[in-house]
């Protein structure tokens, strides 16, 4: 099989706010940064990427005043030089900082046809998926794994009220990598972008 040109795009510049909730106690702590068997889960979540044929580009987004940080928790993948890798700082949101990243990679002028966007606090992707979701992506334009969803589920109205169950059956949880065509999705940010969406 040929592998498709494609950049990866790490997303690490949340605040990690639903881990470090109310219930939670101690000093707030960033996901990325924790430690998993001697590595940090952002350097777990990253590896798996460089070992897939065909990446021309990392970009790894981080919180404004952290590359220091971000840069200790990859470790000694930043000093491999066979994918560029570039730090970029994050936007106030996930989809912002996804939007500079891609600005990033059209800046770059790199050849590439997809890209996969995966979330830095999550550690146990595995190479497989990432290839079965860029072979999805190359036939539908973009595609992303999901998950069987295992809690009851409902919708409720405005007051609160139950209205009627989901069906699990044909429910399912969305994970990362997403990965879309390039071009495709550079222009949707851009279109958001424009429109406030």
């Amino acid at each position: 099989m040929a592998f498709p040109s494609h950049a990866v795009i790490i997303t690490a510049a949340g605040s990690s706010e639903r881990f470090n909730s109310p219930a939670s106690s101690g000093q707030p702590v960033k996901k990325e940064y924790l430690s998993i068997e001697g590595r940090t889960v952002l350097y777990r979540a990253l590896l798996p990427f460089m070992e897939i044929p065909g990446c021309r580009l990392i970009i790894v987004t981080y919180p404004e005043g952290q590359e220091p940080d971000i840069a200790y928790a990859l470790d000694d993948l930043l000093d491999q030089n066979r994918i560029p890798m570039f730090l970029i700082p994050g936007g106030k949101t996930r989809q912002a900082s996804v939007q500079r990243a891609l600005e990033r990679i059209a800046a770059l002028d790199v050849s590439v046809d997809y890209v996969a966007i995966h979330d830095g606090a999550r550690p146990y992707i595995t190479s497989q998926v990432i290839i079965n979701t860029l072979a999805m992506a190359t036939v539908f334009g973009g595609a992303a794994p999901v998950i069987p969803v295992q809690d009851a589920l409902t919708e409720v109205d405005e007051n609160g009220l139950m209205r009627h169950h989901i069906p699990r059956a044909t429910t399912r949880a969305i994970q990362t990598p997403q990965i879309f065509r390039f071009h495709d999705i550079l222009e949707a940010h851009r279109t958001a972008a424009r429109s406030g969406i």
